[in-house]
């Protein structure tokens, strides 16, 4: 867990389901996102990662719950899943 402070608001940060899984032709990992903001809504979401021509690539989603990440998250895992490098 990674905890931010946001201003005079602290974030709390974790991760699961981490997996390696193809970005294209390439290798990358695959996991989940859950932040926690103090006095602030939830959010969840999902990350891909990987390293093409040196440089780190990531693609992301992350929403509040329950109104836009069970909203948007099948659109945004098919936007994320489709990507290449």
């Amino acid at each position: 867990m990674i905890a931010l402070a946001q201003g005079a608001r602290r974030t709390n940060i974790s991760s699961d389901n981490l997996y390696g899984h193809r970005f294209g032709s390439r290798e990358g990992i695959l996991f989940d996102l859950q932040a926690v903001v103090l006095d602030g809504p939830e959010y969840c979401g999902t990350a891909r990662m990987s390293i093409a021509d040196g440089r780190l690539c990531v693609l992301y989603f992350l929403a509040a719950v329950p109104c836009y990440f069970d909203k948007y998250i099948a659109s945004a895992q098919a936007v994320i899943g489709g990507a290449v490098l």
